[in-house]
């Protein structure tokens, strides 16, 4: 699944962990190291691209990987933070 950021969205990455600002409701959302890569990917990979190279980049399972991407993904389109492309 390919998802991403939506309308009305800012984002800001300092050192190495990301700050989400929905504009449109007024909220925030602060993502550790680990779900920093994984929105640094969204754009331009699916998930299962995502999970490989999260499983490269910290030396994890790919099946966890798949998970945490799952997970967040998850949380990011409940919250309306993303969109299905």
């Amino acid at each position: 699944m390919r998802v991403r950021p939506a309308r009305g969205l800012a984002w800001q990455t300092i050192e190495g962990e990301a700050v989400l600002l929905d504009l449109t409701h007024g909220r925030s959302l602060g993502l550790n190291e680990t779900a920093s890569v994984i929105w640094s990917l969204l754009p331009d990979h699916d998930d299962e691209q995502i999970a490989a190279e999260l499983g490269r980049r910290f030396d994890v399972p790919l099946d966890r990987a798949r998970e945490d991407v799952g997970r967040l993904i998850s949380k990011l389109l409940e919250r309306g933070l993303v969109e299905k492309a």
